[in-house]
């Protein structure tokens, strides 16, 4: 573990002595996290969601254009359903990124374009080269919709998290819950639950509207719909973390604890004077709120300082007043 950390340190400084290899590198990799993230979320709609006997609604923008794609049907439009969701996926993404490079920031937006432009392409690749059909056509996956419920839901879940890990998305409503949660500095997947719970309600009238007859099939698919939902947004919940807090305390008898801290940390402190129950020593308490990122580095810097300190760790669930969160490029 020293080994890696020691290596670790000698990559930091020299790119640190290297800023624009640095950068390079760095952009580098967010790229080829987009591309990924792009392919992954082609992936699952393509091989899970879309089916001619049952497909499932996805929410967003994406089930918007599964929405409109149903209309078209309704309308005698002839185009294949995957190569008509492709082109308005694109589509219907444009005014979002706009939103996007105009409120969150240029780069976020930017690297959103190549998410979406990855998704739009290989939704067409999977179907068109055969990939899609045979997955779909293997009878575990044909005959489970739970099984395809819950396979989308992770392709998509992740996508989403590893483009909001190099701050970029997936598009669509993943641009409005990324810009709500770093608003309100809280967790993201429950603002896709209630945007794509409207996409899934109006989706399944159109289902009813056409064909009344197998409105009880239709529910189903809905219900299995809303089991997808659910995974991406646990999944999103669970592997983003840029917006969850944790409160340290740290009981310390080194009065420079706090001032060592809030010069490496942008946030505030709050110190309480006490006396050790049992050495009845005086000591001090630092009380400090970070981001779930900064954990680490808190307790490692506050070890440093003091080897003996006493730290506790504590889940924020809610937040009020000012806090400091990086900004996105």
């Amino acid at each position: 573990m020293r080994k890696i950390d020691r290596f670790h340190k000698k990559v930091t400084n020299f790119l640190y002595d290297h800023i624009a290899l640095g950068a390079f590198l760095k952009l580098s990799f967010e790229l080829i996290i987009s591309v990924a993230a792009g392919i992954l979320f082609a992936f699952g709609f393509s091989c899970f969601i879309s089916n001619d006997s049952a497909t499932l609604v996805t929410g967003g923008a994406s089930g918007l254009c599964q929405n409109i794609v149903i209309i078209a049907k309704m309308c005698g439009a002839s185009i294949s359903s995957d190569n008509l969701q492709s082109i308005l996926y694109f589509a219907i993404n444009i005014p979002i990124l706009i939103f996007a490079f105009l409120k969150i920031g240029k780069k976020f937006a930017l690297l959103s374009v190549v998410v979406v432009g990855c998704s739009s392409i290989f939704i067409s690749v999977f179907t068109d080269t055969g990939v899609a059909r045979t997955i779909q056509d293997v009878t575990f996956i044909q005959n489970s919709p739970l099984t395809r419920a819950l396979f989308a839901g992770l392709c998509s879940g992740v996508s989403s998290s590893i483009a909001f890990k190099i701050d970029s998305s997936s598009g669509g409503v993943d641009v409005a819950t990324y810009y709500m949660g770093m608003k309100k500095s809280s967790q993201i997947g429950k603002y896709g639950v209630i945007i794509n719970s409207i996409v899934v309600v109006f989706y399944f009238i159109l289902l009813v509207i056409g064909n009344p007859q197998k409105w009880g099939e239709n529910l189903v698919i809905v219900l299995y719909s809303i089991v997808y939902l659910f995974i991406v947004s646990l999944v999103i919940d669970l592997i983003n973390i840029r917006n969850k807090k944790a409160e340290l305390s740290i009981t310390t008898d080194q009065e420079h604890m706090v001032s060592t801290l809030v010069s490496l940390f942008p946030h505030g402190a709050s110190v309480a004077h006490v006396k050790g129950g049992y050495s009845g020593a005086d000591k001090q308490t630092v009380y400090m709120v970070v981001s779930s990122t900064e954990v680490h580095k808190v307790i490692r810097v506050a070890k440093q300082v003091d080897p003996n300190a006493f730290i506790v760790v504590t889940p924020v669930n809610k937040l009020v007043g000012n806090f400091f969160s990086r900004p996105v490029e």
